[in-house]
């Protein structure tokens, strides 16, 4: 049975028409329904009956839909493992970051590591904070810098630095007088906020 066409069949079954389906997988009508007949002819059942607004599943579509999403997860996670074997017998790296932190550390960082391990090669993706963490956990990548405070703890966390963060405001701003600011004295102050995937 091929992956590709529970996927597709998915696809239909979630759009309630073949024409939608096929326009978003970027697909023709035609590969489409020949997908779902093949998936039907192996099954030996069918899957769909045409409707006045589309398509609807039969029972026997309506079941394959409820327990593919399972299948279909777990094919993912298979996929993503035996990429991650397949990386670390080539000598492979994946690091992903939160946007800035290589710019602390320095590109030398990166550099010194290739220079001590040449056999390993390093794909680097930066991402917002929050993101890093979600990339982490789904088995994106092998290795990430973060901002502290968010990733699980079935994560080893190293920290590496801390950075004191510093106010910049103009002369007669009336925080400008102050040796100190804590977020209290901000409290009433106006932000623009990157996004909320920023810590």
């Amino acid at each position: 049975m091929n992956i590709k066409d529970i996927r597709w069949f998915r696809e239909v079954v979630s759009r309630g028409s073949i024409s939608n389906a096929a326009e978003h997988l970027f697909v023709s009508q035609q590969g489409l329904s020949k997908s779902i007949k093949s998936l039907e002819e192996k099954l030996k059942v069918p899957l769909l009956v045409r409707t006045s607004n589309g398509v609807e599943p039969t029972p026997y579509g309506k079941y394959l839909y409820d327990k593919s999403a399972s299948i279909l997860l777990q094919w993912d996670a298979l996929l993503i493992e035996i990429e991650r074997m397949s990386q670390m017998e080539r000598g492979y790296l994946r690091l992903c970051s939160a946007y800035g932190i290589l710019r602390i550390l320095s590109l030398d960082f990166i550099l010194d590591f290739q220079n001590c391990f040449p056999q390993i090669n390093i794909e680097y993706t930066e991402y917002p904070d929050l993101q890093v963490d979600e990339e982490l956990e789904k088995g994106n990548c092998d290795v990430a810098f973060h901002v502290a405070g968010g990733a699980s703890d079935e994560f080893y966390s190293e920290p590496m630095f801390s950075s004191s963060m510093s106010l910049l405001v103009y002369d007669e701003h009336p925080l400008a007088k102050k040796d100190k600011v804590s977020f209290f004295d901000l409290k009433e102050e106006e932000f623009i906020i990157e996004s909320s995937y920023f810590r």
